[in-house]
């Protein structure tokens, strides 16, 4: 091979590396604009190996019930889903809490819809005069919870949290059989569960 072929050799060998490499740039490019992350990257939160009722500590219900709780997996699809009950109709009262997770690829993804459902939800408070609702500060990148009190027996809590490629939700909901019904003390111990729920979720699922 003289020494012009050899030049033209290295020359194509060079083009195509370079458009090798070019369609690899464009195809992260496409990637970073779809879903905003590299391919190899691993998302903040997993629930590879996670069992959903090991989210959820149905012991805590026994406050108002006095009674054990029942487990019950509710996962559907892509969403880790649990929820504990406790009580009957002769027991103090009636308890559950459940906890819901939907872990995606990307933080772009989670967070797709999420303000939609929050404005959604803190709306209710406009609509409902039993019902409270706000922000929760240091609760990973963004929560809120909406509280309603149905009539003077039964306390309903939502807690929704989104955190990098995250969202949570943790739902407590008690039924007093007295005519007594919720106190602040109720309220209080309510909301501190469920962020307490949300908390150990996060921590646990963390990679």
């Amino acid at each position: 091979m003289g020494r012009s072929s050899r030049r033209r050799a290295v020359r194509l060998a060079l083009l195509l590396s370079g458009g090798v490499l070019a369609c690899l740039g464009g195809y992260v490019a496409i990637l970073l604009l779809t879903v905003g992350t590299f391919p190899w990257t691993q998302g903040t939160y997993t629930t590879e190996g996670a069992a959903p009722c090991e989210l959820v500590d149905g012991s805590v219900l026994r406050r108002w019930t006095g009674v054990d709780s029942t487990s019950r997996d509710n996962s559907v699809g892509s969403t880790h889903a649990c929820k504990a009950s406790s009580g009957t109709g002769d027991s103090p009262g009636s308890a559950s809490i459940e906890i819901s997770v939907r872990v995606t690829r990307t933080d772009r993804e989670a967070s797709f819809g999420w303000s939609d459902t929050k404005n959604f939800w803190l709306s209710t408070v406009r609509d409902e005069r039993s019902t409270t609702a706000g922000d929760l500060p240091n609760l990973g990148q963004d929560a809120f919870f909406v509280r309603r009190v149905i009539g003077s027996g039964w306390v309903d809590y939502r807690l929704s949290v989104l955190d990098a490629n995250l969202t949570l939700d943790v739902n407590t909901r008690v039924e007093f059989h007295n005519d007594v019904g919720a106190s602040a003390d109720d309220m209080n111990d309510i909301q501190a569960i469920s962020e307490q729920h949300a908390r150990r979720a996060l921590d646990q699922l963390r990679r």
